[in-house]
């Protein structure tokens, strides 16, 4: 219903710019038509003249951390809203929508429509969510480390290489605390000066990859063939790694 009166938000209205908020509010407009039984046709009878849309007395069974929830999805203001649909999906799955203190006659009226509401709230961010993370991965770091095998520099921590072929890949200084490299290819990799701390490299395969100066404090590197004596040459930092034959590195 994007587009239509009533489901635009205020900043579509008066052509302003549009962001990840601007989709959220027609989601929230939908819900507040399904929750509270109003046509599409009428919302505006729940619009103000500040553009805020006074659905609360329609609901006084719901938790009012939900109203609360869902004002701030069809905040006037785009800066009030949540900034994307992740960060209300986050902050939407905590929450017992039906009132704990509503009884429980008029719960078992209210809870099944309104969980049928919730799931699509969730389905919608979930997708949403999708689809930004999606745009996120075609235009990241990631994504050029695995396409071009060069990421200079690039913050990666966390990220999951799991037996990727990552041989001569250009990683001088890269931000890989954190990181699954278990099973990865790092053949002749250039990790020069890059971060791996805690990262997890058992298995990995790291036969003349440059390692000067890289911190490995931490990693686990079992069963990895690092070549120790050349790592110490190296000034690597090993400090609490578990290296390839099990024992932590003091």
């Amino acid at each position: 219903v994007k587009g239509s009166v009533g489901f635009m938000p205020p900043e579509q209205m008066f052509n302003r710019q549009l962001t990840k908020a601007s989709d959220l509010y027609s989601l929230g407009i939908t819900l507040i038509c399904l929750l509270t039984g109003t046509k599409s046709s009428e919302i505006n009878t729940l619009v103000d003249e500040n553009y805020r849309i006074n659905f609360k007395p329609l609901l006084p069974k719901l938790n009012p951390q939900f109203i609360h929830w869902l004002h701030k999805m069809v905040a006037p203001n785009l800066k009030h809203r949540y900034p994307d649909a992740a960060t209300a999906l986050k902050a939407l799955k905590p929450i017992d929508v039906v009132n704990d203190v509503t009884p429980l006659k008029t719960l078992l009226q209210a809870i099944q429509p309104t969980k049928a509401v919730v799931k699509l709230a969730t389905l919608s961010l979930v997708a949403a969510s999708s689809s930004a993370i999606t745009y996120a991965w075609i235009t990241s770091p990631a994504r050029q480390l695995l396409t071009s095998g060069e990421c200079q520099g690039c913050n990666l921590p966390n990220i999951n290489l799991q037996d990727k072929n990552l041989n001569k890949a250009k990683l001088q200084g890269a931000n890989l605390s954190g990181a699954d490299l278990e099973g990865t290819n790092l053949w002749k990799a250039n990790l020069k000066g890059a971060n791996l701390s805690g990262a997890n490299l058992e298995g990995a395969n790291l036969n003349g990859a440059l390692l000067h100066g890289a911190n490995l404090g931490g990693a686990n590197l079992k069963g990895a063939n690092l070549d120790i004596k050349r790592a110490k040459r190296w000034r690597i930092n090993l400090k609490g790694a578990t290296m390839p034959d099990g024992s932590v590195h003091k």
